[in-house]
């Protein structure tokens, strides 16, 4: 993360680290695999950074597209997308039956 208020709390036991501290952390624990969860506007430059350091697979669910070496294997959910949907879907439901 990038916010300092929130560096060392836990949560469900993983702790929250500075970013920072990430290419230390990818390089000293042998990541192969990264969640991309981080703006839109910096998806492309950390996910550049995660694969200099030796990450192989990225599970991008920031909402752009990663122009990435074809050996690297990016899988993109646009899970905002199906929350709009999801909640388009429940309006639509709720105007025809009231619940």
């Amino acid at each position: 993360d990038v916010n300092p208020r929130l560096e060392g709390i836990s949560i469900r036991g993983n702790e929250i680290r500075m970013m920072e501290t990430l290419e230390d952390f990818v390089k000293n624990n042998s990541v192969h695999i990264a969640a991309l969860t981080i703006p839109k506007a910096k998806a492309p430059q950390v996910a550049a950074d995660l694969v200099s350091w030796g990450v192989k697979a990225i599970w991008n669910f920031a909402p752009t597209d990663l122009n990435l070496p074809k050996d690297i294997m990016v899988e993109f959910d646009a899970f905002i997308v199906q929350l709009k949907s999801a909640r388009r879907t429940r309006a639509r439901r709720k105007s025809v039956t009231g619940l």
